[in-house]
């Protein structure tokens, strides 16, 4: 269901089909993979699930924080083969592939930012680098765009990927 935003407050009756529509989505998800699991089980039992085409914006008073978790959830949702786009207004995308080269790899990232890495985790690092690769993954860095710009990428992205 694509949202667009009103001006005016809709009335309830125009709104009701919508929210019957969402609750027979929901309902039919419960056997089907109409949503994505996040990954982390309290949340999705919480009913944190994502449906398929959602724009879903992190915050958090730590940036690593919001980071590690919401690149968590997207390789959690591209590792089940459903077309990702994450867009970083705070770091480069290269850092954030680096960040999900750690993640999977189990390597700490201050290790691997301080060039710490061990003789046998670089096997690690190449397994993890090509189970990457083989994801439908994209990565962007826009610092300083808004969120309809970002909202219309992402949308175009997701698009390409999804085809």
């Amino acid at each position: 269901m694509k949202h667009t935003p009103n001006e005016s407050p809709q009335p309830i009756q125009t709104l009701l089909p919508k929210v019957l529509e969402r609750m027979e989505r929901a309902h039919q998800a419960r056997t089907s993979k109409a949503t994505l699991s996040t990954g982390f089980q309290d949340l999705d039992t919480l009913g944190m699930t994502v449906e398929p085409g959602a724009l879903i914006v992190v915050a958090a008073t730590v940036e690593e924080e919001a980071t590690s978790f919401a690149t968590k959830v997207t390789l959690h949702a591209a590792s089940n083969a459903a077309p990702c786009s994450f867009m970083t207004l705070t770091s480069s995308a290269t850092d954030l592939a680096t960040r999900m080269v750690c993640n999977l790899s189990g390597i700490p990232y201050q290790r691997v930012h301080k060039g710490e890495l061990h003789e046998q985790e670089w096997a690690n690092v190449i397994a993890s680098m090509g189970t990457l690769s083989k994801l439908p993954l994209g990565l962007s860095d826009a610092p300083g765009w808004d969120i309809s710009s970002l909202r219309a990428t992402m949308r175009q992205d997701h698009q390409e990927r999804a085809t």
